[in-house]
């Protein structure tokens, strides 16, 4: 399930709309009411996914996902309490489809259902921060100047986030330490290539940076595109290093 502080529902859909969306046909039940998305080995109930091809090792699809954009050569391999949606190129109709009903909270864009920013009195925040709806800052951590937080972000307490960091879409332990203009969560580099040309592959994961991790100044991680790109108690990352979705 993608986190709510995150990420928004921003319409209700069924497998019916989202094979009418991309020209897909279903296999099926039509009328499975679509909530959130997830990878297709740990898909859940209300979950849409896609396989495009069988790989060596590859885990199966869980048969607990409601829905799945397959081509007509896979839609055999998956179990028939799966709702398949039958198109060309499901990478594609999956992009198309999940930015259709599930949207990231956006720098800016007002989140009333998260509520205002809770602040610890004992926190430090210098100026030109902006801090979005929704976001958390423990005692004593210490925010610098043209800082750029997110809507939903959490960071604990005892942390220096230096000048011009961004994050979004992350959840910061105790006792970190981020260095300057490091950008933390943004999107993986997934592009595949359409009749279009290169399409981005949405990602709806998060970044979670553990209790007394160090990270250097000009550091790039991105979010996971399902799951979390984790970064373990006590690490430390120098300068200029780039760690990709689903580290």
């Amino acid at each position: 399930m993608h986190d709510l502080r995150f990420y928004k529902l921003v319409r209700e859909v069924t497998v019916s709309d989202l094979a009418e969306l991309t020209g897909g046909q279903i296999e099926g039940d039509p009328d499975r009411r679509i909530v959130t998305v997830s990878a297709a080995s740990s898909a859940e109930k209300g979950a849409v996914c896609f396989v495009e091809k069988s790989r060596s090792g590859e885990q199966g699809i869980s048969d607990t996902v409601s829905a799945c954009f397959v081509t007509s050569e896979m839609a055999g391999q998956i179990s028939d309490k799966v709702s398949r949606i039958i198109v060309g190129q499901p990478k594609s109709a999956f992009a198309k489809a999940s930015e259709h009903f599930l949207k990231r909270r956006q720098l800016g864009e007002a989140q009333p259902d998260l509520g205002p920013a809770r602040i610890s009195e004992s926190a430090t925040v210098l100026a030109n921060a902006v801090i979005s709806d929704g976001v958390e800052i423990g005692d004593n951590s210490w925010i610098g100047p043209n800082v750029v937080i997110g809507p939903g972000v959490r960071i604990g307490s005892n942390c220096h986030i230096g000048a011009g960091v961004v994050l979004e879409a992350a959840l910061i332990g105790n006792n970190v330490t981020i260095k300057a203009n490091t950008v933390i969560g943004g999107d993986g580099f997934g592009l595949f290539p359409t009749s279009a040309g290169l399409e981005a592959v949405p990602h709806f994961g998060r970044v979670i940076i553990q209790d007394s991790a160090g990270i250097g100044s000009c550091v790039t991680v991105d979010r996971g595109a399902f799951g979390d790109t984790i970064i373990g108690e006590f690490t430390k990352i120098d300068n200029l290093t780039h760690i990709g979705h689903n580290v």
